[in-house]
């Protein structure tokens, strides 16, 4: 969604791109807008609800949580 950049040198080259193609930055955004939902702390925490559940059914991965 996003830019990476290893250095200075990069994100200076990336933002005079970005100066250059503003259009990019209109396309990031409204990727990120699009898939903004998928990113909150409610659906992190469902995940790991899921992952928990699928984790006590058995083993995974050769883990097992233990049920009491």
């Amino acid at each position: 969604i996003g830019w990476v950049v290893k250095n200075a040198d990069e994100f200076s080259m990336l933002l005079a791109r970005l100066t250059e193609h503003p259009e990019e930055v209109v396309e990031r955004r409204q990727a990120a807008e699009k898939i903004r939902h998928l990113h909150t702390w409610d659906q992190r925490a469902r995940e790991v609800v899921e992952a928990l559940r699928e984790a006590a059914k058995g083993p995974h991965n050769g883990n097992r949580i233990r049920k009491r």
